[in-house]
């Protein structure tokens, strides 16, 4: 939190913000525009080392859910469409995908991952139809 105010507990996601849960005492509701960062347990494993559709943020942070609309500024995640800034987004999953084949989040060109494991070099200019756009010139 801006102010310094920091909350433990069970955290839920809505459209207007987070609700945290603690095991004892009062529910806080926090608007995101009041939150500087969050810090979540670390995401288990399942069996199959798989990691779900989501994003992954520049913070290390992750948001599991499909990506439904994916275009500058803002990138909507989610049923209820969680809005996320382009510029936190260090990678989107947009299929199930073995953690032992994601690239580390890191500087460099720009692109995606293909179905046969390439890495196809582009800048992405959004999705259509369910397809994400990518310019390669």
């Amino acid at each position: 939190m801006f102010s310094g105010d920091s909350y433990e507990g069970k955290v839920d996601f809505n459209t207007d913000g987070i609700t945290v849960t603690p095991d004892h005492g009062a529910v806080t509701k926090v608007d995101l525009a009041n939150m500087r960062d969050a810090v979540f347990a670390r995401m288990p494993e399942n069996p199959m080392g798989m990691v779900p559709p989501g994003v992954f943020l520049t913070n290390g942070s992750f948001i599991a859910g499909t990506v439904t609309a994916f275009g500058a500024p803002v990138v909507k995640v989610g049923a209820s469409g969680i809005s996320v800034s382009g510029s936190a987004i260090a990678q989107v999953l947009f299929v199930p995908m073995r953690r032992a084949k994601l690239p580390p989040p890191a500087g460099g060109p720009t692109g995606a991952i293909l179905p046969n494991d390439d890495f196809f070099t582009g800048t992405v200019d959004g999705m259509r139809e369910n397809r994400l756009q990518i310019n390669s010139i």
